[in-house]
C-alpha cells in the first residue's frame, strides 16, 4: 500500500472512532438528565400529597366577602394620618387635641412652653374666704400650611375668677386662636411663631364686654437658643423668649351712661423658665403695654403699663383615664406658688402685688 493511501485510511479510522466515543457521551448525557428529571417529579409529587394532608387537617374559614369597589375607593384615597384618627375612640382623638393652660389667648405659645391653670382658694384668720382660677382652653381643629409655613386654627375659652375684694376679676373670653411657624425650626437658623386671636370678651367687674383682636411675634433664633427648653447639665435646663405683637379692644356695650370707646396697644417682653431634674419649673415673664390709642371708656387707663408674673411649681404625673391611641398616658398636675406685680389691662389686673399657693394642671 501506499503511503499517501495508508494515511488516508488512518484518518477515516480516527473519524470513526471519534465519532462513537462522542455518541456514546451523549447517550450517557441524556440518561442522567432523564433520572435527574424523574427524580424531581417525584420529589414533586410527595410534596404535593404532604400539601394536601395539612390543608384536610386545617379547619375550614367562613368565606370573607370582598369590600365594595366603593368602599375600596375611600380607603385608598384616605391619608395614613386619617386612617390612624379613626381607629381611635372619637373621645379620646378629640382629647390629645386639647390644650389647658392659664390663657390661650396671650402672647405664649400653647403648645410649647407655657403657664399652667391655676385655682387656689384662701381661707383668712379674719375676713372672708375667697378663691381664684385662671384657666384656658383651646381646641386645636384646623391644621393648615405647605413646606415654608404651617399653622393651627382652633377655638379658644378662658375663663379669670378672683372672689378677693382688694382683687376681683371676673373675665370671660372666648373666640378663634391661632398659631404658625415661619419657616423650618429644624434647618433654618432663624424663623418665628405667629401668635393670635379674635375673641369676645365679657367683664363683669366692669360692666364691660368688648371684641379684641391681636397678633403677636416670637423669634425663633437657633444660636440663642430660644423657644424650648435647652440642656445646660443632665438636670438643668434653661429657656427664653423674647416677644412682641400689638392688640386692638373695642367695645360693644358699656355701662349706662358710659361711651363705648377703644384701645390699640403694643405689647412687648420676655419669658423666662429654668427645669430642675424634671420634677421643679420656675416660669417667669415680664411683659410691658404701650397704648397707642384710646378713647371712651379705655380713655381713663395708663399710657404704659408692667407686668411681671412668676411661678414655682412641682410637677407629678397622674394616669390620664381617657389615654387611647396617640392621646398621652398622664396628665401633669403640680402645686405651685405663683407671684403677680403690675398692670394688666387685659385681664383687668390693676396694681396686684399678690402671692398665691395653688394647684396647677396643664395637658
Amino acid at each position: 500500500m501506499q503511503p499517501r493511501q495508508w494515511r488516508k485510511n488512518w484518518a477515516i479510522v480516527c473519524a470513526a472512532v471519534v465519532l462513537l466515543l462522542g455518541n456514546k457521551a451523549t447517550s450517557a448525557t441524556e440518561k442522567d438528565s432523564s433520572s435527574e428529571l424523574e427524580q424531581l417529579r417525584r420529589e414533586n409529587q410527595q410534596l404535593k400529597q404532604q400539601l394536601a394532608e395539612v390543608r384536610a387537617k386545617l379547619p375550614v374559614a367562613a368565606p370573607t366577602a370582598a369590600p365594595s369597589p366603593a368602599r375600596q375607593t375611600e380607603k385608598e384615597t384616605k391619608t395614613p394620618e386619617v386612617a390612624k384618627t379613626t381607629d381611635q375612640p372619637l373621645l379620646s382623638s378629640w382629647v390629645k387635641r386639647l390644650y389647658l393652660r392659664k390663657s390661650v389667648f396671650d402672647e405664649t405659645t400653647i403648645k410649647a412652653v407655657t403657664q399652667p391653670a391655676m385655682i387656689s382658694y384662701v381661707h383668712p384668720g379674719n375676713g372672708s374666704d375667697s378663691y381664684a382660677i385662671d384657666a384656658g382652653v383651646a381646641a386645636d381643629l384646623w391644621p393648615v400650611g405647605g413646606e415654608k409655613w404651617q399653622a393651627d386654627v382652633g377655638l379658644g375659652v378662658e375663663y379669670h375668677r378672683n372672689t378677693k375684694v382688694s382683687s376681683r376679676k371676673d373675665l370671660f373670653q372666648t373666640g378663634l386662636v391661632y398659631q404658625a411657624i415661619l419657616g423650618n425650626t429644624s434647618l433654618d437658623p432663624i424663623t418665628s411663631i405667629l401668635k393670635g386671636g379674635i375673641s369676645f370678651k365679657n367683664d363683669n367687674v366692669k360692666d364691660l364686654q368688648a371684641v379684641e383682636t391681636s397678633l403677636n411675634v416670637l423669634p425663633i433664633i437657633t444660636f440663642l437658643y430660644t423657644d424650648d427648653y435647652h440642656a445646660i447639665t443632665d438636670s438643668v435646663c434653661v429657656r427664653w423668649q423674647p416677644f412682641a405683637g400689638i392688640s386692638y379692644e373695642g367695645a360693644t356695650d358699656t355701662a349706662a351712661n358710659v361711651s363705648k370707646g377703644h384701645r390699640l396697644l403694643a405689647r412687648y417682653g420676655v419669658q423666662g423658665g429654668l427645669w430642675f431634674k424634671d420634677k421643679i419649673e420656675l416660669t417667669t415673664r415680664y411683659t410691658a403695654r404701650s397704648v397707642f390709642d384710646s378713647s371712651g371708656v379705655y380713655a381713663s387707663q395708663n399710657d404704659w403699663n408692667g407686668y411681671f408674673d412668676a411661678s414655682l411649681t412641682y410637677w407629678f404625673k397622674a394616669a390620664n383615664p381617657l389615654a387611647s391611641g396617640g392621646t398621652s398616658k398622664t396628665v401633669d398636675f403640680g402645686i405651685g406658688l405663683s407671684y403677680e406685680n403690675g398692670d394688666n389691662p387685659e385681664l383687668s389686673v390693676i396694681n396686684a402685688d399678690l402671692l398665691t399657693l395653688s394647684f396647677q394642671a396643664k395637658f
